[in-house]
């Protein structure tokens, strides 16, 4: 039972991570106009809530998209 409770709670994380990316990746596309793979596969690989947070509010206040990849070049040196 506590093994079934323990898979429900890391798919739930798993979740969360995954909507973060995925809302970090349209609020880039809404903004900037961008849809790059690459950058999708970098935020693939940042799997920390908190980080993929302050990626979000990066995404929503970056004056520039080249802005954006500083503060995801920064999360990626930092982890």
């Amino acid at each position: 039972e506590q093994g079934i409770e323990q898979g429900i709670e890391q798919g739930i994380e798993q979740g969360r991570v995954q909507t973060l990316q995925e809302n970090v990746l349209e609020l880039l596309n809404i903004r900037f106009g961008l849809r790059d793979e690459a950058v999708a596969a970098r935020l693939t690989a940042v799997s920390a809530p908190a980080a993929l947070r302050q990626l979000l509010r990066h995404a929503a206040t970056a004056e520039t998209a080249a802005a954006f990849h500083d503060a995801l070049r920064e999360v990626e040196d930092a982890s």
